[in-house]
């Protein structure tokens, strides 16, 4: 083929264009793949990649699925249910299980919110929202027990968490009640001990601090409690009762006390951060006062006459502002005087000695509780 001048430098031309363009295009290339090279430390995942989980749990006795009956607790700790909720970052919940395992199998790459109820209600397929935000009743059950923690599982091929679950209620501990009245008063019958205002309900990450039972030691908030009554405090059919009454019924004589005839007791309700005095009877009744304390109140006869010892646990209790998590109230009480004739009446000095010792409720203790 001949060319001649112009056609030859036109044909040289789309030789140059197309070399050019092929170069830019390999260069091109070189740097795209320069770039994915630059990003091969965090590689994208295939579905393949998984990881193994182990989750224990700590805080509960080693054999979790059973108590020893519905009537007599031997260990606070113990567990009636457990439920073990995986969430994936978003909240969504990935997998839930009855029990602690040793081989759960979950895409690598991620950070997963491992989450531990114990005791709770039922759920079936919560986020983590629904979950820190599920309201837990008193009535239902006071033992219940929580504790939430990371795994990460972006690189690491096996990851264990260790779940120690702590009470989300509190306990109030009658250790003994001795009777230090003159002997020629009779006998103290120790008919009924009970907590006042006392919060029902708890979230696992956010405890609320509604008072819903026995406000102001009365079944009902608009049936006042006359002087020397004992119908008009807290009543064996109200709701929660069997955590927050009891009625030992028992009678001392000058220098015994409730130890002695093997009783002791326990109450429980969820945490009150509440920390006040509590207020005279001149109490209007109404439920316009949601800033009380919790109370413990002994109620007792002398003779034919009804007669209330009153401890206020937020102001008798330094340690702590009101009643905590987690945490035992152990209260010992010696009765030196006749206490008040209404249960809004706090105990006076020298009517009685007044002793509270405050540890973790961490392992349950070693009485048997009476429920």
């Amino acid at each position: 083929m001949h060319l001649c001048g112009k056609q030859f430098i036109c044909f040289m031309k789309k030789i140059f264009i197309s070399l050019s363009c092929t170069l830019t295009a390999v260069l091109l290339l070189s740097s795209c793949d320069k770039m994915r090279g630059e990003k091969t430390s965090s590689p994208q995942l295939s579905p393949e990649e998984t990881s193994t989980l182990s989750i224990s749990i700590e805080g509960v006795d080693a054999e979790i699925t059973t108590r020893a009956s519905t009537s007599e607790i031997s260990s606070d700790k113990t567990a009636q249910s457990t439920q073990i909720f995986i969430f994936e970052p978003a909240g969504a919940c990935a997998k839930k299980l009855s029990a602690a395992s040793n081989d759960i199998v979950l895409p690598r790459g991620f950070k997963y919110t491992v989450a531990a109820l114990i005791n709770g209600p039922e759920l079936a397929n919560p986020s983590l929202t629904a979950l820190r935000d599920k309201i837990i009743s008193l009535k239902d059950h006071p033992f219940v027990m929580y504790k939430e923690q990371q795994a990460d599982l972006t690189t690491a091929a096996e990851v264990s968490v260790a779940l120690k679950v702590t009470s989300l209620g509190a306990r109030v501990r009658v250790k003994n009640v001795t009777n230090n009245l003159p002997s020629w008063l009779g006998n103290l019958t120790i008919n009924k001990m009970f907590l006042c205002n006392v919060v029902g309900t708890a979230q696992p990450k956010a405890p609320t601090y509604n008072i819903t039972y026995n406000w102001y030691g009365r079944n009902n908030i608009n049936t006042p409690i006359s002087d020397g009554s004992v119908t008009g405090s807290v009543s064996s059919s109200a709701e929660a009762a069997a955590y927050t009454l009891k009625e030992p019924a028992l009678a001392l004589s000058s220098g015994e006390s409730l130890s002695g005839k093997g009783y002791s007791c326990s109450f429980y309700c969820f945490p009150n951060k509440n920390k006040t005095a509590i207020p005279d009877t001149g109490y209007s009744g109404t439920t316009a006062d949601q800033s009380l304390a919790t109370w413990l109140t002994v109620c007792g006869t002398v003779g034919a006459k009804t007669y209330y010892w009153t401890i206020n646990l937020g102001e008798n209790i330094s340690k702590t502002t009101g009643l905590a998590a987690n945490y035992t109230y152990d209260v010992t009480l010696t009765i030196n005087n006749l206490g008040s004739l209404n249960p809004t009446v706090p105990v006076v000095p020298g009517s009685a000695d007044i002793s509270c010792t405050i540890s973790p409720w961490t392992d349950g203790g070693d009485i048997i509780t009476s429920i």
